[in-house]
């Protein structure tokens, strides 16, 4: 696994229901699958979008997160971070599944520009399933 800054939206001990209201956030740094770094941070940006590029700012790759709206995740892969969205439950269960590989059969894997181009016929969200097979081609052969 390769090294990755993930962070994740927090209201008290929980993953944050709405990532467009989100203010505090859980940053952490992940080595080879283990946390290196924890750290929660405060922006008090009143801009949705002003956060998102403040953790730009800060190197994160990876978003967790519980709802957002559609504009708020096309901004985010825009800024090439990976989106996972409709998780929660708390910090740790949550990041304890994306180590492991077991988030959620709703959890929502969107697709960023760069895999857009890779895998275009699957649009721009990817609903991360057990039998999903991401190069399968779904479109019907006349």
């Amino acid at each position: 696994m390769k090294n990755e800054i993930i962070a994740l939206p927090v209201f008290n001990d929980r993953l944050s229901p709405l990532l467009d209201e989100a203010r505090k956030f859980i940053v952490m740094t992940l080595n080879d699958g283990t946390i290196s770094e924890r750290t929660v941070i405060e922006i008090n940006e009143q801009s949705a979008f002003i956060r998102i590029e403040r953790l730009k700012e800060m190197g994160v790759t990876v978003l967790l997160c519980g709802a957002l709206s559609d504009v708020l995740a096309r901004f985010i892969l825009d800024r090439e971070i990976q989106l996972y969205s409709w998780l929660n439950g708390t910090i740790d269960e949550v990041i304890e599944q994306y180590i492991n590989g077991t988030l959620p059969n709703k959890c929502m894997r969107y697709v960023t520009k760069a895999e857009r181009c890779r895998r275009h016929r699957h649009g721009w969200k990817l609903h991360q399933r057990r039998n999903h097979y991401e190069d399968s081609n779904t479109s019907k052969t006349e």
